[in-house]
């Protein structure tokens, strides 16, 4: 006797999942995780991040099952939701890495006189002194101590996303303190 295997579709696993069935997401997670991995990978670049944020990919998945649109293809809404956060993470590294430039140049350039240091030193430290205190820990364990943002999500225990997002804020609020606009 021959037995064929019965392949459940997608839309059918993500309808098991919103049900209950643990299973149905682990097949969804295998049948899509080494496609996404390969997408994500392509669009940022670098093999670290995509991992991270292919389980965020997976995390928004599983808050987000049951608000799943069944007349739409779940391949579809899973790139999308891939594709959009690489996007987010794209745009968030890029202002993230120039507002560090911007901070590190600043404070490099605060190396070239003693007087403009003075101010440009004072103006960072009141700057990140005006930080709400969840803003100050991630800024201080980055940039004073070098730890990843993997690593101060451990030691804060939070996301790596919280953290990310913290850091962005940070170093927005801290380039437009009015004091180092000054100085600039």
């Amino acid at each position: 006797m021959n037995k064929k295997s019965i392949i459940i579709s997608d839309e059918e696993l993500l309808k098991q999942f919103c049900e209950g069935n643990t299973l149905a997401f682990e097949n969804l997670y295998s049948r899509y995780y080494a496609k996404l991995l390969y997408f994500i990978t392509q669009m940022l670049g670098d093999t670290e991040n995509a991992k991270d944020t292919l389980q965020e990919v997976f995390i928004k998945l599983i808050e987000n099952k049951c608000k799943f649109d069944f007349n739409r293809k779940f391949s579809v809404w899973i790139y999308s939701i891939a594709s959009n956060m690489c996007k987010n993470n794209f745009k968030h590294n890029a202002v993230v890495k120039k507002a560090e430039a911007e901070i590190l140049h600043t404070h490099s350039k605060t190396e070239e006189t003693n007087t403009t240091t003075n101010e440009k030193k004072t103006a960072i430290r009141n700057a990140i002194k005006n930080l709400d205190i969840k803003h100050k820990q991630v800024f201080i364990l980055r940039h004073s101590y070098s730890f990843s943002f993997k690593e101060i999500a451990n030691i804060l225990e939070i996301s790596e996303g919280t953290v990310k997002s913290r850091m962005f804020n940070c170093i927005k609020k801290i380039s437009e303190h009015k004091e180092i606009q000054e100085v600039k």
